[in-house]
């Protein structure tokens, strides 16, 4: 088990002289293993810099379910952009973007316009 380190509970974080990591904010004692857990959250965050990759990840990943042609179900957007005549217009299910990235679905909803410049 890791030693409690003194560490306060925000991303903020700089290293200490043995190259661990350090986060401060309060006087609160922080686990590694919760320090490594709240990177983790940071790094996961979607932001507008991030929302572009996830998107085109959406695009190219996600799967319907499986049915009697489909075992592995079909990669729906992906089929449907590499058609010989590509698509002037693509409408996207939101619950597809919900059931393959939850967090990019929210940002989306929550920040339309962010995400989606009109």
């Amino acid at each position: 088990a890791h030693p409690q380190r003194r560490a306060r509970n925000h991303t903020s974080h700089a290293m200490d002289a043995g190259g661990e990591n350090v986060y401060y904010d309060d006087d609160e004692p922080m686990s590694y293993g919760n320090a490594l857990a709240q990177d983790a959250e940071y790094a996961s965050r979607v932001t507008p810099a991030r929302a572009k990759g996830k998107f085109i990840d959406f695009l190219r990943n996600f799967r319907s379910a499986p049915d009697a042609t489909s075992a592995d179900g079909r990669l729906t957007y992906r089929d449907a952009l590499d058609q010989v005549n590509a698509p002037t217009e693509l409408k996207i299910c939101f619950d597809d973007m919900i059931a393959h990235d939850g967090e990019l679905a929210r940002e989306v909803r929550t920040k339309p316009n962010e995400y989606l410049p009109v």
